[in-house]
């Protein structure tokens, strides 16, 4: 918005005399003028050229304080803020003492509002131990195990090794116990066969034959029954020795399993564990760090969550705005291209006369137009150096933004000239009511004044326009009067936009 615009054309309509001079009639008065002038007088002033704009005081930044998290601003602008990750979660956080109370002025450090850690240190302890269990996963896994598993794997094999001479030694003797039991076994038989085939010989009873019959069928069944018996005993022996070789084996792989290094893949995914686990841990401390609000700087509170005795929520607990204001407004994309950052401004509240100053600190990269707006604009920021007391955030304010001041110069109303850039021409009427046209050199160009570097000088009467036809004219001499003020008084110049013929 372009307010001096306004204020310049005033002091035009007010200092502008029209002079009406007779182009085709018989005197300078004529009555029955068919083209009338316009002029004012070229005069020394101060040319100034500024970008205005309306918009809004605002704090240089806002907070949103919570329980456990880092405190992070959002700017007059808009940017940054989003509040930091809590590390313990679902953390509770009771609170015990609530400090301020809303539209309070308080300074940087100043306690606002404290909670009891007991939970944020639980949550310290149970990161402390995962961190403790991904370290010692990696060593083992980088450097193999240990001395005192290593000495528990040696066992392990010492143990199935004398298990296994054990498993050897009894199927010696349980082969030689089987070898006696066996040969005792023939024996018999033999003895009964013997004793059958004598009393046959010798013509023994039938009755005592019959036994021996019998006895020798007793003991040879009993052989074969033997016979089995140590081949399962015997197998079972030899099975023990296997079993006990394979536990051998096992316990020497487990051993070279256990001890050497991993694989490449499984230390960087160790390491990302412990990584991860360190994170996590660094943010349970930082967490127990915040268990007191403090003032991030100087500032007043805007609202307060908070209760003593109940547990916080799990938002935002306090919100704050710093002491430092900035000015917030838009402008137009014919106007955004003539600004960089650094620039002086001004800024003026609505509700004061007093002007601040300041710099433009930021210009959006971004249009806030849309939505069908006929006019594109763009968001700008404004430093204050100082403010005065009773300006707040949100007040209206004006903002203005010197382009370039041309100081004590000849200055003529920018609708005096004449032609386009780099050849612009001025008509100047002199005392007898001539006019001609002069080439002028034209320096700093508003959309309200000119300043003229050569061509013309103080003094000299323009034409600033032609008065519509009239048959019967009112002459009203004024072509001396100086529009732009004596002395260099300064009027200000346009919003910004030089002067497109």
């Amino acid at each position: 918005m372009k307010l001096r615009i306004a204020a310049v054309i005033g002091l035009l309509a007010v200092g502008v005399g029209a002079v009406y001079f007779s182009l085709g009639g018989p005197g300078l008065f004529a009555t029955s003028a068919n083209t009338t002038y316009l002029t004012t007088t070229a005069a020394v002033a101060n040319v100034v050229k500024d970008v205005v704009a309306t918009g809004k005081v605002a704090a240089a930044s806002t907070y949103g304080l919570r329980f456990g998290q880092v405190p992070l601003a959002t700017t007059a602008s808009g940017a940054g803020g989003g509040g930091g990750q809590n590390a313990a979660g679902n953390t509770q956080w009771p609170v015990t003492t609530v400090k301020v109370t809303v539209g309070q002025a308080v300074k940087k450090g100043d306690l606002l509002a404290s909670a009891d850690p007991t939970y944020a240190n639980a949550s310290v302890a149970v990161a402390q131990a995962n961190v403790d269990a991904a370290q010692t996963k990696l060593a083992s896994d980088t450097n193999g195990a240990d001395d005192a598993t290593k000495a528990t794997l040696q066992d392990a094999i010492n143990l199935a090794k004398q298990n296994l001479s054990n498993s050897k030694e009894s199927q010696t003797i349980t082969a030689s116990q089987n070898a006696l039991t066996l040969q005792s076994a023939i024996d018999a038989v033999t003895a009964a066969q013997v004793k059958l085939d004598t009393d046959s010989g010798n013509g023994a009873l039938e009755a005592v034959i019959a036994k021996d019959q019998t006895d020798l069928a007793s003991v040879t069944n009993k052989l074969a029954s033997t016979r089995l018996q140590v081949l399962q005993s015997n197998q079972n022996a030899t099975q023990q020795v296997a079993n006990s070789e394979l536990s051998v084996t096992s316990a020497q792989n487990n051993y070279t399993l256990k001890t050497a290094p991993a694989s490449a893949a499984t230390i960087s995914q160790d390491q990302a564990s412990l990584l991860t686990a360190q994170t996590a841990l660094t943010n349970a401390q930082t967490s127990v760090k915040y268990a007191n609000l403090v003032a991030p700087e100087d500032g007043v509170i805007v609202t307060v969550y908070l209760t003593a005795g109940v547990a916080a929520p799990t938002g935002d607990a306090i919100t704050f705005q710093s002491s430092a204001l900035q000015a917030v407004a838009s402008v137009t994309e014919s106007d955004v291209s003539t600004l960089t950052l650094g620039m002086a401004a001004t800024v003026t509240a609505t509700s004061s006369s007093t002007a601040m100053t300041g710099k433009l600190l930021t210009i959006s990269p971004v249009s806030a137009g849309g939505g069908g707006q006929a006019v594109v604009t763009y968001q700008i920021v404004v430093s204050l150096d100082s403010v005065p007391a009773g300006i707040l955030s949100g007040m209206t304010a004006q903002v203005s933004i010197r382009l370039g001041q041309a100081t004590n110069v000849v200055a003529i109303p920018s609708t005096a000239l004449n032609g386009t850039k780099g050849a612009y021409t001025v008509k100047v009427m002199d005392a007898a009511g001539q006019v001609t046209s002069k080439p002028v050199t034209v320096g700093l160009l508003t959309t309200s004044l000119a300043e003229i570097q050569a061509g013309i000088t103080a003094g000299e009467v323009v034409v600033t326009g032609l008065a519509s036809q009239r048959t019967t004219t009112t002459t009203t001499t004024n072509a001396g009067t100086n529009i732009l003020g004596g002395g260099g008084q300064a009027i200000p110049g346009g919003a910004g936009q030089g002067l497109g013929r």
